[in-house]
């Protein structure tokens, strides 16, 4: 029993080991160095932040249907005017996410900082640069992930 138990935790070690060895996470060198903005009222945005109500103590609105989500995403992407941080578990090529790319892209060209993570499993980074790319086919890949930091 002992010895079966050894095995095990061996066996576990050893594919953990060399799972750590083959799927290394990207380097983070040569990245830039970046920081949520501040609320700020040099901002429409930012006003609205920082002159909440007396009393509310949460900034979350609930979005409580696919179209209304959409619309709100889209409006606070064409309101921003500082930066934007973008988190997303699933981003797909199709229209919505080709949609919100290009609000993205012309958020970047109007000096917008755009920070946009991506969950790693549930969605391809690779295939969102490639979109920005063809979005943008003037300008080269280093262009747009400068942009989409």
């Amino acid at each position: 029993m002992l010895k079966t138990f050894v095995l095990a935790v061996f066996s576990v070690s050893v594919v953990l080991t060399i799972a750590h060895l083959v799927f290394r996470p990207p380097s983070l060198a040569g990245r830039t160095i970046s920081k949520a903005v501040v609320a700020s009222s040099d901002t429409s945005l930012g006003k609205l932040a920082l002159n909440a109500k007396a009393g509310v103590s949460s900034g979350v609105v609930p979005l409580l249907d696919g179209p209304g989500a959409f619309a709100a995403r889209i409006a606070l992407i064409r309101k921003a005017e500082a930066a934007l941080d973008v988190q997303y578990y699933i981003w797909q090529r199709d229209a919505t996410g080709l949609i919100l790319l290009n609000e993205l892209r012309q958020a970047a060209e109007r000096g917008v900082r755009v920070r946009l993570l991506l969950n790693a499993f549930a969605a391809s980074g690779s295939v969102v640069i490639n979109s920005f790319q063809a979005q943008c086919p003037t300008r080269g890949l280093s262009e747009a992930k400068a942009r989409l930091v």
